[in-house]
């Protein structure tokens, strides 16, 4: 059995102890309340994609023999017809669903002054080229589809009126919007989505290119939340389950395979005791009394060297350096012998 300090002994069962009651009271607390936790977990998974193309018709002119141009190029504003546009519509998912919604395309006629980057609006106009519209299709093989004839010359026509009549030339541009709104619902709840693909047009140049965001890509997840087994109740588990298992094993460490040390008395004190009860029998000196020639003889206990001094009628010796904590023999001289208690 080891021997601990009696002190060091009491402070580790009290820092055990203390582990264990604060495991213990993590460890119900993880079980009564922190067990579950919610958890979304997707149900249908799907990606909207809506995508405007276009072509350009031509009326006859002496410079370009197409009759129709495609997307990306520069067009001569006084040779275009109108602008082909079509919309197509469709929804992916990993669960087939009847998808029904409304789709509408609006423009917008917009006029202002200044530079790009430090432009202000002076005018918008709504046109309505679409009112509100439903659609429905399977998400497995359907799509929406719309086309949409733009007429330039009348948007630019009016542009011209405006211009003439605040007697200014202003910035214009028309911008087209197609919105497709879904709210489809499922045996497994309601999806509902927003697209707003859109097309910008210059208007009153002599050329044009048309950009805006033709393309709109947009994931989404019908979800639902379930109850599941937290992690952090596992973690919590294992941990303050090993903690309270380690703080009794510590517990029964310290109290049955050690034992407290015996508290030995200090010199100082045995001394201290010594001076007070013999203190008339005493002789203090400033230099040790033997010088190493002498035969030695050591005594158990002060109540021997008392006796072996009362038999030589001697007095007891011991060094005095200023501190009785210093002191740590007492002598008895009777000729080359020297009687000695060391204080242990």
């Amino acid at each position: 059995m080891k021997t601990v300090n009696n002190k060091i002994r009491k402070q580790l069962i009290f820092i055990f102890a203390l582990i264990f009651l604060v495991s213990a009271a993590l460890l119900i607390k993880t079980i009564s309340k922190d067990k579950y936790t919610d958890k979304k977990e997707a149900v249908i998974s799907y990606n909207n994609k809506a995508v405007v193309n276009y072509n350009i018709s031509l009326i006859p002119n002496p410079l370009i023999e197409q009759k129709v141009l495609g997307e990306g190029n520069i067009y001569l504003t006084d040779y275009v017809d109108k602008i082909n546009t079509i919309l197509r519509y469709n929804i992916a998912a990993d669960k087939n669903f009847q998808v029904s919604g409304q789709y509408e395309i609006t423009a917008l006629l917009e006029s202002s002054i200044g530079n790009e980057k430090d432009s202000k609006n002076i005018f918008t106009k709504k046109f309505i080229l679409q009112n509100k519209t439903d659609f429905s299709f399977d998400s497995s093989n359907g799509e929406l589809q719309k086309e949409l004839p733009i007429s330039l010359k009348s948007y630019n026509d009016l542009i011209q009126q405006i211009n003439k009549s605040v007697n200014l030339t202003l910035n214009n541009k028309l911008t087209v919007i197609w919105t497709i709104s879904i709210n489809t619902k499922t045996d497994l709840g309601t999806i509902s989505e927003q697209l707003s693909p859109k097309m910008e047009i210059p208007l009153g140049n002599k050329y044009f290119e048309i950009g805006g965001k033709l393309s709109q890509d947009k994931k989404g997840a019908l979800e639902r939340t379930i109850k599941v087994v937290s992690p952090k109740y596992k973690q919590g588990i294992i941990i303050f389950s090993i903690t309270l298992a380690a703080s009794i094993l510590g517990i029964l460490f310290i109290l049955f395979l050690t034992k407290p040390e015996k508290r030995k008395k200090a010199a100082f004190e045995k001394s201290e005791k010594i001076l007070r009860d013999y203190k008339d029998r005493l002789v203090a000196l400033k230099d040790s009394p033997v010088d190493g020639t002498e035969t030695v003889i050591r005594v158990v206990e002060m109540e021997d060297l008392i006796r072996l001094a009362d038999e030589a009628e001697k007095p007891i010796l011991y060094v005095y350096a200023g501190k009785e904590k210093e002191i740590s023999c007492f002598y008895v001289l009777e000729g080359r012998k020297v009687f000695v208690f060391e204080l242990v």
